[in-house]
């Protein structure tokens, strides 16, 4: 009877030490995965259709296959802005490529060369050369609870 009671106590102690350690890595992961980013896209020049947002966490597909991007978002446009708060992220480098999608019809048009007809921008807004930008110009790191980031859309 004995040794049934201390079989007991054993087996209490050792799920509760690890209820404590799974409840303790829980909330580290949930903090460490803390991070709000909040966009602003400015320089739109109509409230016409809506403003594509792809988050990159890495550079390969960067900027122009959506389908490498970890995160995507069609974002309203009200008096030339679009905003959005992006929650939940793990600390890390990311980049962003927008689209003033125009027509709504999800994707960016291009002419036959490739040009954009409709306004583009990706985060750190590097200069226009020949080519979309490179990952390297585009990349900003994450590692704060919030960080604020303001996009400024192109029309070439």
């Amino acid at each position: 009877m004995k040794s049934s009671i201390a079989s007991r106590r054993r087996q209490f102690l050792i799920r509760a030490v690890a209820g404590l350690v799974l409840c303790w890595g829980y909330t580290a992961l949930s903090e460490e995965q803390n991070c709000t980013l909040n966009v602003t896209v400015e320089g739109l020049r109509s409230d016409k259709g809506a403003v594509l947002l792809r988050l990159y966490d890495g550079a390969k597909g960067f900027p122009m296959k959506e389908a490498r991007a970890s995160l995507g978002r069609t974002v309203s446009i009200e008096g030339g802005v679009a905003s959005v708060e992006i929650g939940g992220l793990p600390p890390g480098e990311y980049a962003l490529a927008v689209v003033h999608d125009e027509d709504g019809d999800g994707k960016l048009l291009a002419n036959w060369i490739g040009m954009p007809k409709e306004g583009v921008g990706t985060s750190n807004n590097p200069k226009p050369r020949f080519g979309p930008p490179k990952w390297k110009h585009a990349k900003f790191s994450v590692a704060d609870q919030s960080l604020r980031v303001r996009i400024w859309i192109r029309y070439l």
